[in-house]
């Protein structure tokens, strides 16, 4: 059965001049997700086109119905490939999803169209990292920063692939302008730990590492990688290590800290 007999749904007879598919809109912002399906099949049976095919199946996506959802916005986006904002939820989607193919072939096509939008750009750079494309993958979180400097994610999504990569400077450049925020995770100090050791930083990599510790000490990679730096380094350089944990605690404690010292 093909898919107009299959969902468009023939309104009530006085009914045939309402707008349906901008009811269709509304209760989707009200997450009336049913009723925005039923006004869509409507909406295909007046015009049957592109939008209202992929507005039918967002809806359907909405209530978990995936084939059917990934189907209609299939055929929508290869009807109309200006339906930007349908092609980024489908794309959000199978990366969700776990499908980098499929997300790799909607990435490709947004990424021309979309340079100046955030969201977009994030999404185009995940789907490169779900297909091991790590330098296509820094771009699109670079372009993110370029739009939105203080998009801390993307500076460390960037900084994944360029650790992929071997750039070890451009990981540092990444993450350094984010070490003292707030917003910096155990995950995004331990991998500029690892770009600091591979830089011949071993001072600032156990610093690193120790930072990531302190947010959470059982970390085990954290763990096992202030181990490794901890043993090259010389007296001098613990001693110099001491001093920086010693000022970052307003000189309160002489001692080392248990999470830099194993």
């Amino acid at each position: 059965m093909d898919m107009w007999r299959l969902e468009a749904m023939e309104p009530n007879e006085n009914a045939l001049e309402k707008d349906y598919a901008a009811i269709g809109r509304k209760q989707m912002q009200e997450h009336a997700f049913q009723d925005a399906i039923q006004s869509y099949q409507n909406a295909i049976y007046i015009s049957d086109t592109a939008e209202n095919w992929a507005n039918l199946g967002t809806a359907y996506l909405k209530i978990g119905e995936i084939g059917r959802a990934e189907k209609y916005l299939e055929y929508a986006l290869e009807g109309d490939g200006s339906l930007a904002a349908h092609r980024t939820i489908l794309l959000e989607h199978y990366i969700k999803q776990e499908k980098p193919n499929q997300a790799l072939y909607h990435a490709s096509r947004m990424m021309r169209r979309s340079q100046n939008d955030e969201r977009s750009q994030y999404l185009i750079g995940r789907a490169f990292m779900k297909n091991a494309m790590w330098n296509e993958a820094a771009d699109a979180f670079q372009q993110v920063l370029t739009l939105s400097p203080d998009h801390i994610w993307a500076a460390n999504n960037a900084a994944f692939c360029a650790l992929q990569t071997g750039d070890h400077s451009l990981v540092v450049s990444l993450l350094e302008p984010f070490a003292e925020s707030e917003k910096m995770t155990p995950l995004m100090y331990n991998n500029l730990g690892v770009a600091y050791e591979r830089a011949k930083r071993p001072i600032d990599a156990a610093l690193a590492f120790r930072k990531a510790l302190n947010d959470r000490p059982a970390y085990v990679k954290a763990k096992i990688n202030i181990a490794r730096v901890w043993a090259s380094l010389s007296q001098e350089q613990r001693d110099e290590a001491q001093a920086v944990v010693v000022h970052s605690n307003n000189n309160q404690s002489s001692s080392l800290s248990p999470a830099l010292q194993p």
